[in-house]
């Protein structure tokens, strides 16, 4: 009897153990607190870095270093954080980052990530127990990611399924503006370094949409006792931000003519654009100066300023010119020019790879950091509070 006894015992013992090993192989992902969030204005803005930064903390309960649907399932877990996340669509210039860390070995659920402290934490969250890392910013995107391929390599690439997300939604953390219309300026002026501010007295932007990204237009401003200027060109709104889009024919390949070179698009200056209802608010920059123009919608029956139609209509043919350029160069030959975007000294550099008949050769076109080492921090803080205080 007792034998019996025993036996029973020993086989309820044997099917609660392999119940419990059966729910201790579950696959699951654990947010551990506090997140840390760094916040800073001015020495961030002045080095072209982020206002605010953010950086979570998760770990993975058993985990598989080889299985890659294991990585799949933190990539949509990933996903969805950001879909249903509000830290980079309420803080302006902000990046967040999400880091994995494998359970176990003094890592659980209930282990709190403390951020600035001794090192005994830092012991603890080592980078050898990094499982991998994702990093955004409402700026760009997503900039990219890195899994642990060995305890001492991390392999960094972008994953599918968040880069197919930002491919259909590019401008889904900074909302995609209609800045299409016919504008007034109400107030424009030209802060030079080490030089008076010019003030503009007149002006008026035509801007009509050419594409889901793409936004032509001519202009026309007036300072006090000169003849107008004209302007005229194409913006477009790559990852939230806005670029005036120029086009490459460089005369520097040996043999190059105009028949026999492939024009392509390519990312100049930023355009700083904020819309607040009718009134739009535009910075434009270059060399020493930075250039502000805030302008509201013409009333549909209202004319724009006498002293500035002649300029218009000179700007609006110089465009139509241009136009017939940048569409050309917009459906060039993709087999005789590769167009990429990199990311470098925090702005998006244009590589153009030629393949022509005659030669094969690279040119990158680069230029100016729109927060032009922040000598214009405090100018562009008052210009923004008067964005906001009209109406």
């Amino acid at each position: 009897m007792k034998f019996y006894k025993l036996a029973t015992m020993l086989l309820i013992f044997i099917v609660f153990s392999c119940k419990k090993e059966e729910k201790d192989t579950v696959f699951k992902i654990y947010h551990l607190k506090p997140n840390s969030v760094y916040t800073t204005v001015d020495s961030l803005v002045i080095n072209g870095s982020y206002s605010k930064r953010r950086n979570d903390f998760f770990v993975v309960k058993n985990y598989d270093i080889n299985n890659e649907q294991h990585k799949i399932k933190i990539d949509s877990f990933v996903l969805n954080q950001i879909k249903k996340g509000t830290f980079l669509t309420k803080n302006k210039n902000s990046s967040l980052s999400l880091t994995f860390f494998k359970y176990g070995n003094g890592i659980d659920e209930n282990t709190k990530h403390e951020y600035d402290t001794d090192y005994t934490i830092h012991n603890l969250f080592s980078y050898k127990k990094e499982i991998g890392s994702f990093y955004f910013n409402n700026r760009f995107g997503y900039e990219g990611s890195n899994y642990r391929i060995s305890s001492e390599k991390l392999n960094s690439d972008k994953r599918e399924i968040i880069t197919n997300y930002y491919k259909e939604f590019d401008s889904i953390l900074e909302e995609n503006l209609d800045i299409t219309g016919e504008y007034e300026l109400i107030n424009g002026k030209t802060h030079i370094i080490d030089s008076d501010t010019n003030k503009i007295h007149k002006g008026a932007i035509i801007i009509e949409k050419l594409s889901e990204t793409d936004f032509g237009f001519y202009a026309a401003y007036k300072r006090k006792k000169i003849t107008p200027i004209g302007d005229f060109g194409v913006l477009r709104n790559f990852i939230g931000n806005y670029y005036n889009i120029a086009i490459c024919d460089e005369d520097w390949v040996e043999g190059y003519t105009k028949e026999d070179f492939t024009n392509g698009i390519y990312l100049h200056n930023e355009v700083i654009i904020k819309k607040k209802g009718d009134l739009l608010a535009i910075i434009r920059y270059g060399g020493n100066f930075r250039n502000y123009m805030l302008y509201k919608k013409k009333k549909p029956k209202s004319k724009f300023n006498v002293s500035l139609i002649r300029t218009l209509k000179s700007s609006r043919l110089e465009y139509d010119e241009f136009l017939l350029e940048y569409k050309k160069a917009k459906n060039c030959d993709e087999n005789k020019l590769d167009i990429q975007y990199v990311f470098q000294d925090n702005i998006y550099i244009t590589k153009h790879q030629h393949k022509e008949d005659y030669a094969s050769f690279e040119k990158s076109h680069s230029f100016q950091n729109s927060h032009q080492n922040g000598r214009f921090v405090k100018k562009d803080s008052i210009f923004m509070m008067q964005l906001n205080s009209n109406k």
